[in-house]
């Protein structure tokens, strides 16, 4: 059973919307007529344009009405799934751009803040210890840790019900990354931050 997430539009629905607005209807209509007609670009190049801006403004009935035009333009699969990929490496682009926009507002001095990697940084592997020892261990070593200071957990699964435990008990005065993710051996590197 399909089910669809945007209602395809009707024919009552067009033409109420027509009736509604008959004027800027047409004229939106030539317009529309005029941008896609053949010119310095070509219709097919207009439609692909399209179909790349479609997935960027993400309308589900444009990025389908201007894939098919697109089609009934002479585009191939493959020239719209390279359009489709320009409009994804223009949102990503742009993002990265902008980021220079939130670089600007970081306090003087920023660098110096940076956590630093420590030189020699303790590991902990419990793979060798009964499961009931295992919390027990794990939490004393994250006691004994000075507030910024890190250790690196090895296990032989991921310590997924480790980590609830901590956002339980410790939430916000930890920090944890995966530094490994099996099959055979978990590495995460758990650090205190109070």
């Amino acid at each position: 059973m399909s089910q669809q997430i945007y209602h395809p539009i009707t024919a009552e629905q067009a033409r109420r919307r027509t009736e509604l607005a008959p004027e800027i209807h047409d004229a939106f209509t030539s317009f529309s007529e005029a941008v896609f007609a053949d010119g310095a670009l070509p219709a097919k190049t207009k439609q692909l344009i399209a179909v790349a801006v479609a997935h960027v403004t993400q309308c589900p009935y444009c990025i389908q009405g201007h894939t098919r035009l697109a089609l009934r333009a002479g585009a191939e699969p493959r020239e719209l799934m390279e359009a489709i990929w320009v409009a994804a490496e223009m949102r990503a682009g742009a993002a990265y751009a902008h980021s220079t926009l939130a670089i600007a507002q970081l306090p003087a001095g920023w660098e110096s803040a940076k956590p630093q990697v420590p030189a020699e940084e303790e590991e902990l592997d419990v793979r060798s210890e009964p499961p009931a020892r295992r919390h027990e261990l794990i939490f004393g070593a994250y006691a004994a840790l000075a507030p910024g200071s890190t250790f690196v957990l090895v296990n032989d699964h991921d310590p997924k019900p480790l980590r609830y435990q901590f956002e339980a008990e410790h939430a916000g005065r930890f920090t944890w990354t995966y530094l490994e993710e099996g099959p055979q051996t978990w590495r995460v590197r758990i650090g205190r931050t109070d």
